[in-house]
């Protein structure tokens, strides 16, 4: 359900280039609104919102943030989300940039008294994840009878979630819990689980 690799990464690099990007983001939000991308396809509560780190190669999705273009026309877990765009910058790409087959990478941030529904994301990939912030009540749920619960430490290493299963989501601490994430067909994330390196 979900696996730590052996991968990790400079934390606190990762951390000062999420202050950067929030703080730039702050400073666009009353000129450009549309920069910041609000997820609310299976909210229970709460709101969430991100930034995108990658677009499309396809001309009609270039200008599109991805999650605002969930119109059920495309399968967007198919399209080529792999151009890094000018928020992946710094450290963020070099990590990004260790993943060749690393596609739709972006900066999830569950705000205190969050709750995702039951979903399942692609039946053909599966989500690598660097907790950047988090706290102690912020969980993943696999199982709908057992709920099994996973908690992903902002500990510097990178894990896999088995989004391909049905799943969902909380942040019941009092802080913000703030992910990087990024996706991979299945096939591709296999090549990672045992590689041992700091980025």
């Amino acid at each position: 359900m979900v696996v730590k690799t052996k991968i990790q990464v400079n934390l606190a690099e990762l951390k000062r280039w999420y202050i950067d990007l929030k703080q730039k983001w702050e400073a666009l939000e009353r000129l450009e609104p549309s920069e910041s991308i609000y997820y609310q396809k299976y909210v229970v509560q709460g709101t969430a919102f991100g930034w995108p780190l990658q677009n499309s190669t396809e001309p009609h999705f270039q200008n599109s943030p991805f999650c605002r273009s969930r119109t059920g026309q495309k399968d967007l877990e198919s399209l080529t989300y792999t151009t890094f765009n000018h928020y992946a910058c710094g450290y963020a790409e070099k990590v990004l940039s260790y993943f060749t087959e690393a596609h739709l990478s972006r900066v999830y941030v569950l705000e205190s008294g969050f709750e995702w529904n039951w979903h399942v994301d692609s039946p053909h990939s599966q989500r690598m994840v660097i907790a950047i912030e988090t706290n102690e009540k912020s969980f993943i749920l696999f199982d709908r009878n057992k709920e099994d619960k996973f908690h992903i430490p902002a500990d510097g290493y990178v894990y896999v979630i088995d989004s391909r299963k049905e799943h969902k989501a909380y942040n019941h601490g009092g802080a913000e819990r703030v992910h990087l994430l990024w996706s991979m067909q299945s096939k591709d994330v296999s090549k990672y689980l045992n590689n041992e390196v700091l980025l």
